[in-house]
């Protein structure tokens, strides 16, 4: 505050608070500036008491919200409406009294409330008292009618009061249906009007109401009763037939029995307390069984003079149908609330301004490690637990929501009791009164944390995927280029002598074209293109068979621990490959124990349930065979864990490695149709875990070829089919060194042209998958009915798009992959024409 005043020379604060030393707390304005006085600064401070101004605030919110829960809680009609009687606001009791919701009442004139009849006198009457400040009539306790939306009039005792606020009066009306009243009264007044004239016609008058009616002597004795009356009692099945005329009540109802002993007991109560005049009236709500249905009465119980001595009316009323509502709208309530509290959604309201306090929050809040009483307690608890990096853009977009009156729909992170973090899709908007006024906030957070983990799950596996492409794409155009290199330097280096002063630049060469071939097979093997040749095996041999270099590999300060179920289901990839994952993911570990640690290898046959799939994207259910490699080394952050399997992506030194082991290891695992994933902690370790499908079928040994050095010769013609020329040139020279006779091409067509215009014998058609024109695939078919013993040989750089897409890679198929050695050529070209014919 002091650097803010050096800094403005004015501050003010207008609720300061401040504790006396007797401990007493002061609600202060405090007002501050500087000035220089002989060249210092002086601070200059006004403290003002501003207590009494607070406690008079805090009473009159008070007095707002206890006006606020009178009006909601009211039985009575609460209405206002301005000097042009248009109603301005309506209280619930208004809508259940007069059927209209509050939507269709506000705004509208007051005469739709009254019937046609009366609309006229009222205009007059209020223009009258507009003009002149004088009332036509009192009102205060006014009895008239009301107009129902069904159209049936309501009766209604009526009291508005006036209220001048800015220049405009407005009036405020408080109407309450005496319907039940009306009725009683009017009963009790055919019954003193029987007592007085016993006559036929008043007890014709007396049967025609529909309530319940008898008129009882001061001992209590039925001195009458209506029509309904005896239909009643007998139905009532606690008085039957000797609730009679004659009879003495009180002693009927003691007596009764059976499922309505509570009404009679209360009636028999109620009647006495009227008679001895110890209560001026009595009302009892009791049920009333019978076989047909259950029935709910309101008895009421009046003295017919003001010395009840002399008698009562005794009247009973059925209210079924109201009680059934209440029910029905207890029941629709406790509904509500069971279906708020059972949502997998987080319910709310708050109050609208920091710390965004709690009103209500729906029971699963505790998802987040924290009471319901925990988030009553602490005012800020909602604030106090936004993740940090969150915190001031969620408040900020609150801030503003509330500020303009908006709705919100916000995403963020709340850091739980453990430490876990919840993402949040926050929804919020106001919740407003019947006058518009903004009075809380309301919102739903729903926990989207699975959602999240999926979304970025799959926006990695996207990345991977173009990642991949693009390499792929590189690596084939990249592989003809080495074809040349390589071959020409071998080709170069059979020529040189051994004390040749060029062999040793030409090794050089070969040597980096090598390691260059090398790399594009990591590229391949990410971008899920190179060719697989899969066998059916049991994953413990292929780790059996690599232990012992292994070992050497990973150095004698780590100890290597295998752990092979005996039972693991045989799964089907290609050998090489799967010894390819093992070593990369060894050699990782290795790095990440610089001081030695250990290594373990395990095997088990798992099963991916539908709860495991739905969190992982691309993972299907079913049954596998896990593979997993573990170290104890320094493990890895959250934040890494995200782009390990990119490529090129590396933690180590500059020159300490490629960053493409674990891309090969994700692109052959997933072109094998299984899954892999990490699981690490710092300074703890990682765990790799690979899911291959599980497979039925006898598991085969891998078996390998040994090279030759000297290239197999031959005679025979071959038709040489390639687009690019440096690729095609180096072939045709092998195959002439081996003795065949070549003729080429440079696409499908063009070789097509060049066998119409010779007449030549083909034994063997060597050809590029993809080419301009016409690819490989259709000119192969071509070549078909015009040679029938014709033998081909597939070639290409890559092989997902340009291979498998173009229907070339299935069982029998002769494929050599770029680049290729003039010995591996040479080798194939006559593996291919010594083949029975059809292989």
């Amino acid at each position: 505050a002091f650097r803010e005043l050096q800094a403005r020379g004015y501050i003010r604060y207008e609720d300061m608070p401040l504790q006396t030393k007797a401990g007493k707390q002061w609600n202060v304005e405090f007002i501050s500036n500087v000035y220089l006085e002989d060249g210092n600064q002086v601070i200059q401070c006004n403290i003002r008491d501003i207590t009494e101004r607070k406690r008079a605030e805090e009473a009159l919110r008070a007095s707002e919200e206890r006006y606020r829960i009178v009006t909601e809680t009211a039985t009575e009609a609460i209405i206002t409406i301005d000097e042009n009687s248009t109603l301005l606001f309506v209280n619930p009791s208004a809508e259940k009294i007069f059927g209209y919701s509050s939507a269709e009442m506000i705004g509208e004139s007051l005469s739709m409330l009254m019937p046609e009849y009366l609309r006229h006198a009222h205009k007059v009457g209020i223009n009258r008292y507009l003009e002149t400040g004088r009332k036509h009539v009192s009102w205060e306790g006014v009895e008239l009618p009301g107009l129902h939306k069904n159209g049936q009039e309501i009766p209604l005792e009526v009291s508005f009061s006036e209220v001048i606020k800015r220049g405009h009066r407005y009036f405020t009306g408080i109407a309450r249906d005496i319907t039940e009243r009306k009725r009683a009264e009017e009963a009790l007044k055919a019954s003193e009007a029987l007592q007085r004239q016993l006559s036929g016609r008043q007890s014709a008058i007396l049967d025609a109401l529909p309530a319940h009616i008898c008129l009882l002597c001061g001992l209590g004795n039925i001195l009458e009763v209506n029509a309904s009356w005896k239909q009643f009692a007998f139905m009532n099945n606690f008085a039957g037939s000797q609730a009679g005329v004659g009879s003495n009540y009180i002693e009927v109802c003691e007596n009764a029995t059976g499922d309505c002993t509570l009404g009679a007991k209360g009636t028999a109560e109620g009647i006495k307390s009227v008679l001895s005049g110890k209560l001026d009236h009595f009302e009892l709500e009791y049920p009333c069984h019978s076989p047909e249905e259950q029935r709910w009465f309101r008895l009421t119980v009046t003295p017919l003079q003001e010395d009840a001595s002399t008698g009562v009316v005794v009247m009973h009323v059925n209210v079924t149908e109201r009680k059934l509502s209440e029910e029905a709208l207890s029941r629709a309530e406790a509904k509500y609330r069971s279906i708020v509290e059972s949502l997998p959604a987080i319910v709310y309201l708050a109050q609208p301004f920091p710390p965004y306090s709690p009103i209500y929050v729906s029971p699963n809040i505790t998802e987040f490690g924290y009471s319901e009483a925990e988030w009553f307690n602490r005012p800020d608890m909602w604030v106090s637990l936004l993740h940090e990096e969150d915190r001031e853009r969620v408040l900020s977009a609150t801030e503003a929501g509330m500020h303009q009156g908006l709705e919100t729909e916000i995403e963020y992170r709340i850091v739980g009791r453990d430490g876990t973090i919840h993402w949040i899709h926050d929804s919020g908007r106001f919740v407003s009164d019947e006058q518009g006024n903004r009075i809380t906030w309301q919102g739903v957070m729903v926990v989207i944390t699975k959602t999240k983990e999926l979304e970025e799950q799959l926006r990695q596996s996207q990345k991977l995927e173009s990642i991949g492409r693009l390499s792929g794409g590189i690596a084939h155009d990249f592989n003809n280029m080495l074809t040349a290199i390589n071959g020409y330097s071998d080709l170069t280096l059979r020529r040189l002598g051994a004390g040749d002063p060029l062999r040793h630049n030409i090794e050089e060469i070969m040597k980096a074209g090598e390691r260059s071939a090398a790399l594009t097979r990591q590229l391949l093997a990410f971008s899920r293109q190179q060719l697989l040749q899969p066998v059916v095996l049991y994953l413990n041999g292929i780790i059996t068979e690599t232990m012992k270099m292994l070992q050497r590999l990973i150095g004698e300060d780590i100890e290597l621990i295998t752990v092979l179920n005996p039972d693991a289901a045989p799964v089907e990839v290609d050998p090489s490959q799967l010894t390819q994952v093992i070593m990369n993911l060894a050699v990782n570990a290795r790095d990440a124990m610089p001081q030695g640690g250990k290594l373990t290898i395990e095997t088990a046959n798992v099963f991916l349930d539908p709860n495991y799939v739905s969190q992982h994207v691309g993972v299907l259910p079913g049954a596998y065979v896990m593979l997993s490699v573990s170290d104890n080394g320094t493990g890895m952050s959250a934040k890494t864990q995200q782009h390990i399997f990119e490529p090129f992506f590396t933690t180590k030194e500059v020159g300490k490695g490629t960053g493409l082991g674990l891309a090969t290891v994700y692109g052959i695992v997933k072109q094998s149709g299984g899954n892999i994933g990490v699981y690490s902690e710092e300074g703890v370790g990682t765990t790799f875990k690979i899911y291959l499908p599980r497979v039925v079928g006898q598991a085969k040994k891998s078996q390998t070829k040994d090279s030759l050095d000297d290239f197999p010769r031959g005679t025979e013609t071959i038709l040489l089919v390639e687009d690019e020329e440096m690729v095609r040139s180096l072939t045709r020279q092998i195959l002439e060194e081996c003795g065949y006779t070549v003729l080429e091409a440079q696409n499908g067509v063009e070789a097509i042209s060049l066998c119409e215009k010779q007449d030549c014998q083909i034994d063997l058609l060597m050809t590029d998958v993809v080419m301009p024109q016409m690819g490989g695939r259709e000119l192969a078919e071509r070549f078909a009915l015009a040679f029938p013993q014709m033998k081909i040989l597939f070639t290409s750089g890559y092989t997902d798009d340009a291979v498998v897409r173009h229907g070339v890679i299935n069982e029998g198929t002769n494929f050599i992959q770029k680049p290729f050695t003039p010995d591996r050529l040479a080798h194939k070209v006559r593996e291919v024409l010594d083949a029975p014919h059809g292989k």
